[in-house]
């Protein structure tokens, strides 16, 4: 526990830093004005394609992945998802055995994921405090034309880098 008036510094020039701060430029962490919405965006598994990541209005994010390739095959999906206040509960969703979902030191969860239509595979996670600041999402081997929506409105994720942020749908550095 840190005093009020405890000065933390950064960097080699020792720059004073408010927490939580971004480790590359130094600036305190904002998050924009939202407009971001919980609610579940409906999936049908029939004739939806993609990644699916949303925040459900008791605090519970899910993730789900459904669809092929264009050229029919099955769509897979790798990466991490990461949360500054860790994990309470992982609920795994039509995970098979070729798939994989798991928790991790960081606190993380990696997975890799691979499916085709009509099923879906998924995990949702409760998040303490349903909190919604200082996630991170990161893709690492997204599939062949994979899209990302993000919430119920299906917000396209334009352009993600490897990291973005599943509420502002920002690229980031995941921490």
């Amino acid at each position: 526990m840190q005093s009020a008036d405890t000065l933390l510094l950064a960097g080699t020039d020792q720059t004073p830093v408010t927490s939580p701060f971004n480790p590359r430029t130094l600036e305190p962490c904002q998050r924009p004005p939202q407009t971001f919405e919980c609610g579940d965006p409906q999936i049908n598994s029939n004739e939806d394609s993609g990644l699916f990541i949303w925040m459900n209005c008791n605090g519970t994010w899910s993730v789900r992945l459904t669809g092929q390739q264009l050229d029919g095959n099955p769509i897979n999906v790798r990466g991490t998802f990461r949360s500054y206040t860790g994990f309470e509960a992982l609920r795994l969703r039509g995970i098979e055995n070729s798939d994989s979902v798991a928790e991790l030191q960081g606190p993380r969860i990696a997975f890799n994921m691979t499916t085709i239509s009509p099923w879906s595979d998924g995990f949702d996670v409760d998040i303490p405090g349903g909190s919604d600041f200082g996630l991170c999402f990161g893709l690492y081997t997204p599939g062949t034309g994979l899209e990302v929506f993000l919430g119920p409105d299906r917000k396209l994720q334009q352009d993600y880098g490897e990291e973005f942020d599943p509420v502002s749908g920002l690229e980031t550095s995941c921490f």
